[in-house]
């Protein structure tokens, strides 16, 4: 998935210059490095943006588990996060005899 989102983000910056450019009624093909700067700028925040979503995902799980709640509905089948690890619980074990 990184190689798709860095690519997607990149075409956005590309295609936020040459519609910017076109607002602004200029050739589209005007100043060209800030057509490759914009599309290397989509390209950083296309590869970051899969690692800022699954810093949120934990975040906000973190901050529910908190409050008592259960992680988000299916964060885990689009993110696969480990859940908090918990303390393990002690079985005790009795023998109890009737009289």
């Amino acid at each position: 998935m990184g190689l798709f989102t860095t690519l997607f983000g990149g075409s956005l910056g590309f295609a936020a210059q040459a519609y910017s450019n076109s607002i602004r009624k200029v050739p589209i093909s005007r100043q060209p490095w800030n057509h490759l700067g914009m599309f290397i700028l989509g390209c950083y925040a296309g590869a970051k943006y899969p690692e800022w979503e699954e810093t949120l995902v934990n975040d906000i799980n973190a901050m529910r588990s908190e409050k008592g709640l259960s992680p988000m509905v299916g964060s885990n089948k689009w993110i696969k996060y480990s859940l908090p690890e918990e303390e393990p619980r002690q079985i005790v074990e009795t023998n109890e005899t009737s009289p």
